[in-house]
């Protein structure tokens, strides 16, 4: 799977992230060795030390390659077996071959901290990677490097300081964090221009959007007025956004800002977004009323989800995640194709780099069962009976029936099940394109009400058919 496919088409990425991570299935992590750990001991005989993370009946093994104290970027082993078999699922190694047996840096990590400026945050010895997607210093460098984070005029800043001459040989990309503020870029790094290590992770999740079976638009730096277009539609059923911000508020475009406050007025005559991933640094660690996730789901919890991050700029999640959220997102994109649940595929992004689900950097809020592969729809158009010969019906659950435009069913009777409510847009209308009476049923129920309600059509609603109401239930309809 390129992260570097180019598809200008239809719909628009976002990435949006979760409230505390709300796991349905257990999980516990702890760190292991080969010599204490019978299932590792299997794989293993070295005397290397191994996070250990396990969900439900799952267990990861991850190894991060260090040489001293250098963190080896990108290098790790990493097994997952079933606990119930013993089994073992995955086996995967990356390790850089011609890498010295010894570190031992000239310049202290004092002596670099002084030479990065700012108050600092924390600091690590890195052996950087060619493939990393956070450092992008060409040529890369050969020496070890300390890696600074720092707080320069109110931004964290990544410098890069050369372990052994003392040259500051450049800087990584920093998270988004709370308090810049704009689609894609980063003023200490990029000025108003895209970061480019934001937007392969947005070409990434493009890419596979279009695999999904979603025609997708990628846009740098968007405007308010590309969020409204896709907030505003009956088609972008996938949202992500990668930007500096916070859970209720990013940036944007330079000097513009989107707040949830605006997804609740542009969304509110439309549908909820089924999945949305926030990628701003702390986009999902609040999920509650007046955050993005809960905009974008409009409170729901079924048929709805959003997956992004918490913290990546805080504690240990820029150094044991930020290294891997692509790879992450790229797990995850992969199982959600392959048909497994919004929950499944989480779980399995965190079985895979368990940096990120140990320290709760990746979170989730929502329907864990939301699949969205076969495609998904947000309102309703045209044709809903796809050729069937049963009835078609439009049940209570995770949102309302959003009717943008006239809707109807040629081979079939469309089922309007009691507690649902209908909500019709645009003087849209359900047609009986047969002017058979029995074409348009009210199902059988227990004693409850429908409700057609009418947002802003200008001459009510219309149902050119009989409507029958069994078991005692009620027709309600609102202008």
């Amino acid at each position: 799977m390129s992260s570097q496919k180019y598809h200008l088409r239809s719909i628009i990425i976002f990435i949006i992230m979760l409230l505390p991570v709300q796991v349905s299935s257990q999980e516990a992590e702890q760190w292991a060795t080969p010599s204490k750990d019978p299932l590792l001991q299997s794989v293993e005989n070295s005397d290397r030390v191994f996070r250990r993370l396990q969900i439900d009946r799952i267990v990861s093994y991850f190894h991060q390659r260090k040489i001293g104290q250098a963190v080896v970027e990108k290098d790790f082993v990493r097994y997952k077996f079933d606990l119930d078999t013993g089994g073992l699922i995955d086996k995967k190694v990356r390790w850089r071959a011609g890498l010295p047996d010894r570190v031992e840096p000239v310049v202290t990590r004092a002596d670099a901290e002084s030479l990065a400026g700012g108050p600092i945050e924390r600091s690590r010895l890195y052996i950087i990677s060619p493939e990393s997607s956070v450092f992008k210093i060409r040529p890369t460098p050969l020496n070890p490097c300390w890696v600074v984070w720092c707080n320069l005029d109110g931004r964290l800043t990544i410098v890069v300081i050369d372990a052994i001459t003392g040259e500051k040989r450049g800087y990584g990309t920093a998270p988004p964090y709370a308090g810049l503020a704009t689609c894609g870029y980063d003023l200490a790094t990029s000025g108003c221009e895209p970061v480019e290590a934001w937007c392969i992770k947005a070409e990434n999740a493009e890419s596979w959007f279009e695999d999904m079976g979603y025609d997708t638009e990628r846009i740098g730096t968007a405007s308010d007025a590309d969020y409204q277009r896709h907030i505003q539609s009956d088609a972008t059923v996938m949202f992500y956004e990668h930007n500096h911000g916070n859970s209720y508020v990013f940036e944007n475009q330079c000097g513009s800002l989107v707040e949830a406050s605006e997804i609740a007025s542009w969304i509110n005559d439309y549908a909820n977004v089924p999945f949305s991933f926030l990628a701003s640094c702390d986009g999902m660690c609040d999920t509650g009323q007046g955050s993005f996730s809960h905009e974008l789901r409009k409170g729901f919890t079924q048929g709805t989800v959003t997956v992004g991050y918490c913290h990546m700029t805080s504690g240990q999640c820029p150094v044991d995640c930020w290294d891997f959220a692509e790879d992450w997102q790229d797990t995850l994109f992969d199982a959600l194709e392959s048909g497994a649940p919004a929950g499944g595929a989480f779980d399995m992004a965190n079985l895979a780099y368990p940096g990120c689900g140990a320290n709760n950097c990746m979170r989730i809020a929502g329907d864990r069962d939301l699949r969205v592969v076969p495609v998904l729809t947000r309102s309703l158009c045209g044709d809903i009976g796809n050729g069937t010969t049963q009835p078609v019906y439009l049940e209570p659950g995770y949102r309302d029936h959003y009717i943008r435009c006239d809707i109807f069913s040629v081979s079939s009777s469309i089922a309007i099940v009691l507690g649902v409510t209908v909500r019709f847009l645009n003087d849209s209308q359900i047609v009986n394109v047969d002017n058979n009476q029995e074409k348009i049923i009210i199902a059988h129920g227990t004693v409850d009400e429908i409700k057609l309600v009418s947002e802003n059509g200008t001459r009510g609603i219309k149902l050119n058919t009989e409507m029958k109401i069994y078991n005692g239930g009620a027709l309600k309809i609102y202008e």
